[in-house]
């Protein structure tokens, strides 16, 4: 009997990239919050990184047998473009002087915070958590521009622990399904030989009759 072939799921990418990512988000709101100008063009360029992790996330998840495969590279490609595309549109409308640079920052965020969590639906469920964690960083920067960085800081610790946790506890399950699996695997084989043995018995009983 074939056993099947051991891989081992990328979490430890999966959770560095959700790390790098919510750590851009934070940074950018604290720049947002001292200099708008600076984080006007912080949140322009974010939407290129968060587009790279992406698909860093995307290539290291189609390299596991284990993971179910994600939408063609085109739909990632599409997915994106997109978003470059809106973030130059509320670029130009923030030229003419229709808002400002700072509501501009929050509406490139919510963007971003929108296309995060669409390649979650493609990609990985972990970037639909980032995605919604992006747009309630959008809400707590419109609500509380004052105090943004010291409730984002707060927020953020918070979210680390649970994504800690949940992370944990999802490669856990894992781990003990995939140790089960291998149980099953031993006890079909120890079977399989078992039956293979009293075959060979039967025929050399045969043989000598």
């Amino acid at each position: 009997m074939e056993k099947q072939v051991k891989t081992h799921h990328p979490w430890r990418v999966r959770f560095s990239i959700g790390i790098v990512m919510l750590l851009i988000a934070f940074l950018g709101l604290v720049v947002m919050s001292i200099h708008r100008t600076i984080g006007w063009h912080y949140w322009q360029g974010t939407v290129f990184v968060f587009a790279a992790l992406s698909f860093v996330l995307s290539v290291c998840i189609r390299k596991n047998p284990n993971v179910m495969k994600p939408a063609t590279l085109w739909h990632e490609v599409l997915l994106w473009t997109g978003a470059l595309a809106s973030v130059g549109m509320v670029s130009v409308i923030e030229n003419v002087g229709v808002i400002g640079r700072f509501e501009g920052s929050l509406v490139i965020l919510l963007l971003i915070a929108f296309a995060t969590y669409i390649a979650g639906v493609y990609i990985d469920w972990m970037l639909i958590l980032i995605g919604i964690t992006l747009g309630a960083f959008a809400m707590l920067a419109a609500l509380t521009a004052g105090y943004i960085y010291i409730i984002s800081l707060s927020a953020l610790f918070v979210l680390f622990i649970v994504f800690f946790f949940c992370i944990h506890h999802y490669h856990r399950r894992k781990y003990l399904q995939q140790k089960e699996n291998e149980r099953e695997d031993n006890a079909a084989d120890q079977q399989g030989g078992n039956a293979m043995s009293h075959d060979i018995t039967d025929l050399q009983s045969r043989d000598r009759k």
